[in-house]
Order: structure tokens, then sequence, then C-alpha cells
């Protein structure tokens, strides 16, 4: 596993949907702190 983003702090915007989801995912995934951003309409 990559380890270059663990313990590193990351802001997603457009977390909700699409690219940003995936890249909340992923870099969970990868145990990095993610802070999400979504709006809901």
């Amino acid at each position: 596993m990559d380890r270059r983003l663990e313990g590193k702090v990351a802001i997603i915007t457009g977390a909700g949907t699409g690219i940003g989801e995936a890249i909340a995912h992923k870099f969970a995934k990868v145990r990095c702190c993610c802070s999400c951003q979504w709006a809901s309409r």
C-alpha cells in the first residue's frame, strides 16, 4: 500500500458525487485524514 498520504490532511470539495467522492474514498483507504464538503439540493 502506498503510504505517502498516511497521516496527512486533505480538504475535499464536491465529495458527494463523481470525482470528489472517488478521491475521498481513495484518500480514506490510504489513511489520509479527510475533511469533505458537499451540497445537497
